[in-house]
């Protein structure tokens, strides 16, 4: 193998190596941008179910009533349908007295039905606000989502214009030299154009550090 023919060997294997590593960069990045997304979904979709059981949960102990317990004497939570069936069914039902006291119960229970609906309308709103709030926390990093994306195709772009470039005179720039500076001219450009920590912390798992040149004592 000739010298020249030994350079242009050397200089395809670095260019080739060097598109694997930055088609993975890409790949890594997209995969990176992916997992924020999921995330926020996620988030959003736990928020919502939240809200949803809150709603479910108010709703039901709207229904519920205080009443006084026949063995213990206790005032106990109970459904008010089910009272009401319990006192439709009361054998004296339709004595006057106890029609009297049944429909006193049912205002007074109807009254606090009211009340607790109310207050329960209230601590609803409060927690919605609570939940809305997070919701718009998640969405509002579509931004950088956007910005990340924004920088993968601005990446392939520098890619394919340096390609471009060098493939005009292809004969003369297959060097290892010659390839390793169209290496090291997109690797800075796009290093250049990130703007979060994570981009770079990608990057750097794949092209690792850059190296510090010693300093002179």
């Amino acid at each position: 193998m000739t010298l020249e023919r030994k350079d242009v060997f050397q200089a395809s294997k670095i260019l080739i190596d060097f598109l694997r590593d930055f088609t993975s960069l890409s790949e890594q990045q997209l995969l990176s941008t992916k997992g924020m997304l999921e995330g926020i979904v996620s988030q959003v979709m736990a928020s919502m179910m939240k809200m949803s059981d809150e709603s479910t949960q108010k709703k039901v102990g709207a229904k519920e009533v205080l009443v006084k317990d026949v063995n213990s004497g206790d005032f106990v939570s109970s459904p008010a349908n089910t009272v009401e069936k319990k006192e439709a069914a009361h054998p004296e039902a339709d004595r006057a007295d106890i029609r009297k006291v049944i429909l006193e119960s049912k205002f007074l229970r109807s009254s606090g039905m009211f009340s607790k609906h109310l207050e329960a309308i209230s601590m609803l709103d409060a927690n919605l606000q609570k939940v809305l709030s997070d919701v718009i926390g998640s969405v509002s990093v579509d931004d950088i989502i956007a910005q990340r994306l924004g920088h993968v195709i601005q990446s392939l772009q520098t890619l394919q214009v340096a390609l471009a470039n060098f493939l005009v005179d292809y004969k003369t720039e297959c060097s290892p030299e010659k390839v390793k500076m169209l290496r090291n001219k997109v690797l800075t450009e796009v290093y250049l154009s990130y703007s979060s920590e994570e981009e770079k912390e990608v990057f750097h798992k794949i092209f690792g550090y850059p190296r510090q040149k010693n300093k002179a004592s």
